[in-house]
């Protein structure tokens, strides 16, 4: 009851025994009694009802109190931190980051953002027409990994757009479990975004893929980056890649004789 009322931003007054000191942050979230008899309890309820000025201070510390203390969020962070520093590997599994972004359904994602990053990404950033970038993900730790999604499993390419800006760049990609790629690649140039193209079996619907980097160029504010993914797609093995995958996913979508007129004016 006292959580709920401070959730709500209103003051509680208790007596200091049990848990009650727990859900009652004496001077934030309400008031404790100095003592447990009911002449303390009243002393404590005339303040708060005499004293505007404190209780619409208790009122909005106790909201803020709340938030910082109680909620999923928080929760989400302190359960982040503790992973973060006690499980082996876990500064370069979980990134020092959490994202409260709610995710984008997966139906109304782009063919080529079909993609969940799991760790070691920051944030969606962009877009950045000046950089001839869609939204993007930096890996800003040497190893990240995220899901693929594809309808059914077996025989796929796995194509990740990307830039990297550090030279003598190694990358090692793992997909199901399984070396994908092991090697160079090179300094992007020209704002143009790079192509890895790679052969994968899938064994379920959402395949975890790794991508381990050798080298980052620092960022103005201190960041390590290893490489920028501005798209990740799964085609069947019979698919081709395109040069814009997710528009021609979009015309093939088109009625057929809008389809065709767009077949026409590329031709």
């Amino acid at each position: 009851m006292f959580l709920e009322a401070a959730a709500c931003g209103v003051p509680s007054v208790g007596y200091a025994v049990g848990g009650v000191p727990e859900a009652i942050k004496h001077g934030a979230t309400g008031i404790l009694a100095k003592e447990t008899t009911p002449e303390a309890l009243g002393d404590a309820i005339l303040r708060i009802h005499d004293d505007a000025d404190l209780r619409n201070a208790l009122a909005n510390w106790a909201r803020i109190t709340f938030e910082n203390e109680r909620t999923l969020e928080c929760s989400y962070h302190r359960l982040h931190a503790v992973l973060r520093r006690f499980l082996a590997g876990g500064e370069s599994m979980f990134g020092r980051k959490i994202s409260l972004r709610p995710q984008q359904a997966r139906e109304d994602r782009p063919a080529s953002d079909a993609w969940e990053a799991l760790t070691g990404f920051s944030d969606w950033e962009g877009p950045y027409p000046d950089w001839n970038l869609p939204r993007c993900r930096w890996q800003d730790h040497r190893v990240g990994s995220f899901h693929v999604m594809a309808r059914d499993s077996g025989a796929h390419t796995l194509l990740i757009r990307y830039r990297n800006t550090a030279p003598g760049q190694q990358l090692r990609i793992e997909c199901a479990g399984r070396k994908v790629f092991l090697g160079p690649i090179p300094v992007s140039r020209n704002l143009e975004d790079s192509l890895l193209s790679l052969d994968v079996e899938l064994d379920e619907a959402r395949s975890l893929v790794t991508s381990e980097a050798s080298s980052a160029s620092p960022s103005p504010e201190g960041r390590a980056l290893y490489i920028l993914v501005s798209g990740v797609e799964v085609l069947p093995k019979s698919g081709q890649a395109r040069e814009r995958p997710g528009l021609w996913t979009t015309i093939r979508s088109l009625p057929r004789r809008l389809r065709a007129w767009f077949v026409r004016r590329r031709d």
